[in-house]
């Protein structure tokens, strides 16, 4: 793998005088992505940096040569926290929160996915409590995959609140409801899921 950072693409694509919007095109990734990731905001996946990082050696950006560009703006996007690439733009109070809520899931799962298969009445199991044991794993899952990508400066694709039903335009935020009821992060109002 090779690391890329911030301040190195911005090197990269000035060195060969290349816009967002050519590098965007050319490699497949959201011009947004690339604007965020060069000013600090976000850190990529680790494939993103990877195919960045190919396509300015392709392109004939020499790495030693064009290590950095001389600039008063220059912004480290990574910082490194218990093993975790985390975005510079959050904060470290959130960070914590994050990595808190990260480690305490982490262990649920563990727990979860070591528990004994509830059995049935006379032989088999139980599927009612297998499931409902099943969904809260899986929630768990998803709330870990929510976490990293926050960590990372990303947006997620499941919105973790309690909403109204009549409030849920997209399958994102009804999978964040569904989270949230499934691991019991809110309780809530009668009326409001009837």
């Amino acid at each position: 793998m090779n690391t890329l950072s911030n301040t190195q693409a911005v090197a990269a694509r000035s060195a060969l005088n290349l816009s967002q919007a050519k590098v965007a095109l050319d490699t497949g990734l959201n011009r947004a992505y690339l604007s965020r990731f060069e000013g600090g905001k976000m850190v990529l996946d680790d494939r993103w940096l990877d195919e960045l990082y190919i396509y300015y050696e392709e392109q004939g950006w020499n790495p030693e040569k064009d290590a950095t560009v001389e600039d008063d703006n220059d912004i480290d996007t990574l910082r490194m926290r218990d093993g975790f690439q985390i975005s510079a733009a959050l904060d470290d109070v959130e960070v914590e929160e994050l990595l808190n809520d990260y480690y305490n899931n982490q262990l649920k799962i563990e727990v979860l996915a070591k528990t004994e298969t509830p059995k049935g009445f006379l032989i088999g199991i139980d599927e009612e409590r297998a499931e409902k044991y099943a969904l809260e794993l899986m929630s768990l899952t998803c709330l870990q995959d929510h976490i990293l990508r926050r960590l990372r400066g990303h947006d997620s694709a499941v919105t973790v609140q309690l909403l109204r039903y009549r409030h849920i335009e997209t399958i994102g935020q009804y999978a964040g409801v569904m989270l949230v009821k499934a691991l019991k992060l809110e309780e809530p109002e009668a009326e409001e899921f009837s």
